[in-house]
C-alpha cells in the first residue's frame, strides 16, 4: 500500500465501523464501485480490508431500513460471500419483494453456494424452488436458475430439464441452452433435438447456440467434407458426441491413425481447437498424454506429404509448438503449396521456428520475403502475416527483406511494409526511401495498417502534397 493510500484507507474504515448506516452503506457503494473499476485493470484500493467489508454488508442485512441499504449489501456480498454468510442470503431471498433485492440476492447466492466444498442445501432449495414457480416472473426464474446452471449437481440437473418443459418459450430455451454444456448434452441430446425442432428461426442467440450444439465440432478445414469410410464416419460421430470419454479418446486415436487424410485432418482439427476433444472430455487433462504422438502425426503428414491434411498439421503445430528444425518442413511446404489457407498456416508455423531460433534460418527469411512478393498469393491471408512475422521475429534484421517489399510491392504490401519498418525503428535507418515512397501516395495510404496512417508514422501531421520538398 502507498502512502498516498493510507489516509484513504484510514477514512474509510472510521465511516464503515459507523453506526450511520447512511455513511455504512456509502462505504458499501465505494467498495462496489472500485471494484467495478478493476476491470480495467486497476486495483480496488479497499481490497486489504474486505473481510472488514463483508461484515458490514452482514451487518447492514441484520439492520437495513430499506431495499437500497439491502441491495447495496447484498452487492458486496456478490463478490465477497463465503459458505458461512448462505443462510443469511437464503433469509433475505425468502422475504424479498424488491425486484433489485432479489436479483441481487441471487447473484450474492451464487457466491456463497460455490464459496463452500457442499453448496448450502437450504439456499440450493429456495433457488431450485424459485426456478420453477410459475408465479413468479419469467426474469426472476430466468436469474434463479442463472445462480444454479453451473452447479455440477443432479438436482440442479435436474431442475434444468423441467424447466426446459415449460411453456414459457424463453425459459424453455434459457433451460435448453444449460443443457448444452458438454456432459449434459451427452445425456440430453435428443430431448434438445425435440425442443429446437418446435423453436421458431428467430428464438434469439441461445436458441442459435443450442442448434450449434447439436451440430457438434465438424472441424476447422474439413466442414463440408463427408468420410467415405462407417468406421471413420461412425468414429467422427463418436468424438463429436461422445457418451464416455474412453469412447471419445478411442474414436480420436482411430481417425488420427488411419491413412485417409481427411479423418487425420480432421482429428488434428479436433486436438488444436478449443471447441473439439477438450470440450468434450470430462476430464480434458487427457488428452494431453496424446499431444506427443499428435505432433509426430502432424510432422509425418509433412513430410511424407499426406496433401488435403497440410493445413490441419500445419495450424496443429502452429507458433506454439514449431521447432527450429521444423524449417526443411516449412521450406518444402511453400515449395508446392497451392492454396493460401496452406501458406497461411505455414508463415504462422515459421513465426514459431523463427521465434524459437538462436540462428534465424536465412533460407526461411528468404522463403517468407518471395511469399510477400509472389503476385498469386492472397494479401489478408497470408502476406499481411509474413510481414509481422519477419518484423516482430527479426527486428531491424528484417530491414533487406522489407525494403524490398517497399520498392517492389504491391501498395497494400508497400504500406505494411513501411508500417513495421518503423514500428522497428527503420525511420530513422531509412529516412530517404520511406519519405520517398510516402510522398509517392499522395495523401492517400493504399491501406492502413491496425488502423494506422503508414504516411502521417513517416512525414508527420499534417501531410498532403503541398509538403514536397518542404520538409
Amino acid at each position: 500500500m502507498s502512502a498516498d493510500e493510507k489516509p484513504l484507507l484510514s477514512e474509510f474504515c472510521i465511516r464503515l465501523a459507523s453506526d450511520d448506516i447512511d455513511l455504512v452503506r456509502g462505504c458499501l457503494d465505494d467498495f462496489q464501485s472500485a471494484q467495478a473499476d478493476t476491470r480495467w485493470g486497476v486495483d480496488n484500493p479497499y481490497r486489504p480490508v474486505a473481510d472488514e467489508v463483508r461484515l458490514a454488508a452482514r451487518s447492514l442485512l441484520g439492520r437495513a431500513r430499506s431495499g437500497r441499504d439491502r441491495a447495496s449489501a447484498l452487492t458486496v456480498m456478490w463478490h465477497l460471500a463465503g459458505e458461512e454468510d448462505a443462510p443469511l442470503i437464503a433469509d433475505v431471498l425468502e422475504g424479498a419483494s424488491d425486484a433489485a433485492v432479489r436479483e441481487m440476492a441471487l447473484l450474492a447466492a451464487r457466491t456463497a453456494l460455490a464459496a463452500g466444498e457442499e453448496p448450502n442445501r437450504r439456499l440450493l432449495t429456495l433457488i431450485a424452488a424459485m426456478v420453477l414457480d410459475e408465479d413468479l416472473e419469467v426474469r426472476d426464474r430466468r436469474d434463479a436458475m442463472s445462480a444454479l446452471a453451473k452447479f455440477d449437481l443432479p438436482e440442479v440437473e435436474d431442475v434444468i430439464v423441467r424447466l426446459s418443459e415449460s411453456s414459457e418459450l424463453e425459459l424453455q430455451v434459457y433451460a435448453a441452452y444449460r443443457l448444452t454444456a458438454p456432459l449434459r448434452l451427452r445425456v440430453h441430446r435428443d430431448r434438445l433435438r425435440r425442443l429446437a425442432e418446435s423453436w421458431p428461426e428467430d428464438a434469439g442467440w441461445e436458441a442459435d447456440d443450442v442448434r450449434d450444439a447439436l451440430e457438434g465440432f465438424h472441424s476447422t478445414y474439413w466442414k463440408d467434407t463427408e468420410l467415405d469410410d462407417a468406421k471413420l464416419r461412425k468414429a467422427h460421430e463418436e468424438l463429436r458426441f461422445p457418451l464416455s470419454d474412453e469412447e471419445c479418446l478411442q474414436a480420436f486415436a482411430t481417425l488420427l491413425r488411419s491413412e485417409n487424410p481427411v479423418a487425420v485432418g480432421i482429428a488434428l482439427d479436433h486436438y488444436e481447437s478449443w471447441e473439439g476433444l477438450r470440450r468434450v472430455l470430462q476430464d480434458e487433462e487427457l488428452a494431453e498424454a496424446y499431444l506427443p504422438e499428435v505432433l509426430a502425426r502432424a510432422r509425418k503428414v509433412l513430410r511424407v506429404p499426406m496433401f488435403p491434411a497440410e493445413a490441419s498439421a500445419l495450424n496443429m503445430i502452429g507458433a506454439q509448438h514449431a521447432e527450429p528444425g521444423d524449417a526443411d518442413l516449412l521450406l518444402d511446404t511453400f515449395a508446392r503449396a497451392d492454396s493460401d489457407a496452406v501458406r497461411a498456416e505455414a508463415v504462422w508455423m515459421a513465426y514459431g521456428v523463427l521465434d524459437v531460433a538462436e540462428v534465424k534460418d536465412e533460407r526461411l527469411v528468404a522463403a517468407l520475403g518471395d511469399l510477400i512478393l509472389d503476385p498469386s498469393v492472397g494479401f489478408y491471408t497470408t502476406k499481411e502475416t509474413a510481414i509481422r512475422v519477419l518484423a516482430d521475429s527479426l527486428g531491424s534484421n528484417a530491414d533487406d527483406v522489407l525494403l524490398r517489399a517497399l520498392r517492389e510491392g504491391e501498395p497494400k504490401v508497400q504500406a505494411h511494409s513501411a508500417y513495421y519498418l518503423v514500428e522497428t525503428g527503420g525511420l530513422e535507418r531509412h529516412r530517404a526511401i520511406l519519405e520517398e515512397v510516402a510522398e509517392s501516395w499522395d495523401g492517400r495510404p493504399p491501406h492502413r495498417p491496425l488502423g494506422q496512417d503508414p504516411i502521417e508514422l513517416i512525414l508527420g501531421k499534417p501531410h498532403n502534397a503541398h509538403r514536397k520538398g518542404h520538409r
